[in-house]
């Protein structure tokens, strides 16, 4: 899944009534000053579980904030998050 500019045609993605999907830019937030590990670990804190999209098109657990954020680069990602129960 290539996310390149936020106009980008991406298939939908249904999470359902315990989740949503964000689009995630590290540079974007840096741009506002917001921290983007210290964002991704608030979403944590505030009960959600945080998914990446892998190539195979399968939720994937993130784990390693900052270790995703380097890989991710100035890139946009998807992510979904996932009420915790």
């Amino acid at each position: 899944m290539k996310n390149k500019c936020c106009g980008e045609h991406r298939p939908h993605l249904n999470v359902g009534s315990n989740g949503s999907g964000i689009e995630f830019s590290p540079d974007h937030l840096r741009g506002t000053g917001t921290d983007p590990e210290r964002f991704l670990k608030h979403l944590g804190d505030l009960g959600m579980d945080i998914f990446e999209i892998g190539g195979n098109g399968r939720l994937q657990a993130l784990s390693g904030l900052k270790g995703y954020i380097q890989r991710i680069g100035s890139r946009y990602t998807d992510l979904v998050l996932l009420v915790r129960h």
